[in-house]
């Protein structure tokens, strides 16, 4: 997404972020919508604060033609993504990739490491819940197993604040291609209730010398603003399972050392 200043008094007809008092006046309303005739539908948020945040959202819709969003004290902005082609919908919950009439994209995020260990060592260190959470940087109890169909409950620590997640293990492979996947149903930050279909897993080649490990995460926004930041989501995912990786790699080539 592009961010561009513009006049107190335009219109917000276009991509970009609009902040209130600055670029966008406190008024009845402002102007928004498609005006490419071939790119025919215009998402719109209004958070109340900048940056925005998904669990912030006041209201948010698509226009298919120039229309007015009312603009009110406590908003902090008005985001348009760039006009997209698509069709209205039921919504996140008829089951359709599209939200308030957009086409919302799944978003996938994945880092990778190479560890210099055999893959029977990697996964070990995954597999089993108990070893899982003594290296995981932000697990610090796992109850339940690592099979498929099996719910686990994740206790961990994240910035510095205690939580849980519940989650199902929907994937698993460990003959030829070493892979486990969990779908995370519920967890007490509420990112859950704002994405749909949120799994997260690792991937394990074998290769010369070691173990290539690929930690994935994958989710579909629910509403337009958790699409419009998502990219400072993936910068959090990315940093995140970075993290993950470096503490896997480290533990893993210790054992190996000894």
């Amino acid at each position: 997404m592009t961010v561009r200043r513009k006049p107190a008094d335009a219109d917000i007809s276009g991509e970009g972020t609009y902040v209130v008092g600055a670029d966008v006046e406190f008024s009845a309303g402002r102007t928004v919508g498609a005006l490419d005739p071939g790119l025919p539908l215009v998402c719109w948020a209004r958070p109340k604060g900048m940056p925005a945040d998904f669990d912030e959202i006041i209201a948010d819709g698509t226009a298919t033609r120039q229309t007015t969003v009312t603009v009110k004290a406590p908003d902090g902005a008005v985001e348009t993504p760039a006009a997209r082609t698509g069709t209205r919908s039921a919504g996140p919950h008829g089951g359709s990739d599209n939200v308030g009439g957009c086409h919302v994209p799944e978003v996938t995020i994945d880092d990778k490491v190479f560890i210099h260990a055999p893959v029977g060592a990697v996964w070990q260190a995954i597999k089993n819940p108990e070893v899982h959470a003594h290296w995981h940087p932000y697990i610090i109890r796992i109850t339940g197993d690592h099979r498929l169909g099996a719910m686990r409950i994740c206790s961990v620590v994240f910035g510095g604040k205690p939580g849980a997640t519940q989650e199902r293990c929907i994937d698993i492979e460990e003959d030829g291609q070493w892979r486990i996947t969990w779908a995370i149903d519920d967890d007490t930050s509420g990112f859950s209730r704002r994405v749909s279909n949120w799994r997260a897993g690792f991937d394990l080649e074998h290769r010369e010398g070691g173990t290539l490990v690929t930690a994935h995460s994958m989710f579909r926004p629910n509403n337009v603003l958790v699409w419009l930041v998502s990219p400072w989501i993936g910068l959090r995912f990315h940093h995140t399972q970075r993290t993950i990786l470096k503490r896997l790699q480290k533990f893993v080539e210790m054992r190996e050392e000894r």
